[in-house]
């Protein structure tokens, strides 16, 4: 969604490298012990090679409600929170020139969102081999564009360069199809944004005594959808730990601005969150 300038994008590319490689080492031991990787060994008390009523009785909910654990299982509405970050690509932030748009290499960040999510299970978790699960989030949502063109204007002022600082409040609904411990899913969303544009400024030619900074807020709105793939874990406390690609198509546009009378903000900004995302979220059941 925004333009970093090399330097910031090396070190934000390296932040991403470093974040993923610690994410791994920390779930490493979940996914490396095998009783969290098959379901079915959780269960192996419940067979009897000789006997046929296996299958009934795992059918059978009066039996796994005899377990103050597993009643924790069966219930269908689940609250989670989640961490994600994303690599979104441009050009995408403000307008300016012939071609409409600004025109930063590279064109890249990363937007990182916390948010907390409702989701109800069309059936239990674990009494059945596939279900669908509607989810609701919100959140926060927040970027650092570094510097870019400028999109003010001021007679006898030359501003050279912008930096901003864009945070966002996401609507989205999902459906997902649940097959076992994979997943698909599709969804939309409604974002709302506010971003700070503060820009640098000189009379004349660039001398510090004549330098000064002029920031403008922009509001706006936009529509999204996405498609999403994942796996989800079993992990600690009845808790169920998912991790998903989140592959997103969102644009939002500038409804209102602050900019003073005496300026002209050349265009109106647009913004563009579309790109990967990878999304953690911790889920818990709470009702039946």
């Amino acid at each position: 969604m925004c333009s970093f300038v090399k330097g910031k994008f090396g070190i934000n590319f390296w932040n991403l490298a470093f974040f993923m490689l610690v994410t791994l080492f920390l779930l490493f031991p979940i996914f490396s012990d095998g009783n969290l990787l098959n379901l079915n060994k959780n269960l192996s008390f419940m067979k009897n090679e000789n006997s046929k009523e296996d299958t009934s009785i795992i059918k059978d909910s009066s039996f796994w409600k005899s377990s103050e654990a597993s009643k924790e299982r069966l219930k269908k509405i689940d609250v989670g929170i989640g961490y994600s970050i994303g690599v979104s690509t441009g050009p995408n932030l403000g307008m300016s020139g012939g071609n409409g748009l600004f025109n930063l290499d590279p064109a890249y960040c990363f937007p990182n969102l916390i948010e907390i999510a409702v989701q109800y299970n069309t059936s239990p978790r674990y009494l059945v081999s596939s279900r669908y699960v509607v989810e609701l989030t919100s959140g926060y949502m927040w970027i650092s564009a570094g510097r870019r063109e400028p999109n003010i204007q001021e007679p006898d002022w030359r501003y050279v360069r912008g930096e901003w600082r864009v945070s966002i409040i996401p609507i989205k609904f999902s459906i997902q199809k649940v097959w076992k411990d994979k997943f698909l899913g599709v969804g939309i969303g409604y974002y709302f944004s506010r971003g700070r544009d503060t820009e640098e400024a000189y009379e004349g030619i660039p001398i510090a005594d004549t330098m000064k900074h002029v920031t403008v807020t922009s509001w706006g709105r936009g529509f999204g959808y996405n498609f999403i793939v994942g796996l989800e874990r079993p992990t600690f406390n009845n808790c169920d730990l998912t991790i998903s690609l989140i592959l997103n198509f969102t644009v939002i546009n500038e409804t209102k601005n602050d900019a003073p009378d005496n300026l002209i903000w050349k265009q109106p900004i647009r913004i563009s969150l579309s790109g990967l995302y990878l999304s953690f979220e911790i889920k818990y059941p709470i009702f039946q």
